[in-house]
């Protein structure tokens, strides 16, 4: 069992361990060209990856817009 991880209780700290990490726009430029690298390495051909790519950064976008409105109301 020291390898279970425990599951979040509290909402605060639930809200902190699934979005905290792609709250800063580095950070999601970061995941985006990672995305990137991965899909190259896997051999993607650099204009799929680059549409692949852009894609995913258009919903990690969307879904922290999403996260920023139900913060502020």
């Amino acid at each position: 069992m020291s390898n279970v991880i425990p599951f979040p209780i509290s909402n605060t700290e639930c809200q902190s361990a699934t979005m905290g990490g792609l709250s800063t726009p580095e950070l999601r430029e970061r995941a985006k060209w990672n995305l990137y690298t991965s899909l190259r390495r896997q051999g993607l051909d650099h204009v799929d990856a680059y549409f692949r790519m852009e894609s995913f950064a258009r919903d990690m976008d969307r879904i922290n817009s999403r996260f920023e409105v139900k913060q502020h109301a």
